[in-house]
């Protein structure tokens, strides 16, 4: 097995550096990279994630081999490597989110995640 730790590094100082609240929104459409951000962003106490867990849980596979079957000749595609988002159970969930707000909750029209972290914003 191989794994590889990274250290978070501190940044430097930055007189434009923001200091407000930062807020991340996620739903069940947050995959690959976002996916990858959300849990970064969970694990390190970025800011507050707000909507829905991500569509993507926090493992999965990747980097596949081809593979002939010997009678056959079927070819099939089996990954060799599991990936662990820092900070993650191996539970088959997503990144949960610190508020939720479920899709039934979502009108048509608007936006009721975004609306709701810009009344935070405002408070």
């Amino acid at each position: 097995m191989l794994t590889k730790h990274f250290k978070p590094e501190v940044p430097k100082s930055n007189k434009l550096l923001f200091k407000g609240k930062v807020y991340l929104l996620t739903s069940q459409k947050t995959y690959s990279a976002a996916a990858i951000l959300a849990a970064t962003f969970k694990y390190y106490k970025l800011g507050t994630i707000v909507g829905e867990e991500t569509g993507e849980p926090t493992t999965f596979t990747a980097n596949t081999v081809e593979i002939v079957l010997p009678n056959t000749k079927l070819v099939c595609t089996v990954s060799c490597a599991k990936i662990y988002l820092i900070g993650t159970k191996d539970d088959g969930c997503g990144v949960i989110p610190d508020i939720e707000i479920k899709s039934s909750d979502y009108a048509a029209t608007n936006d009721v995640v975004l609306d709701y972290v810009k009344s935070l914003i405002k408070k």
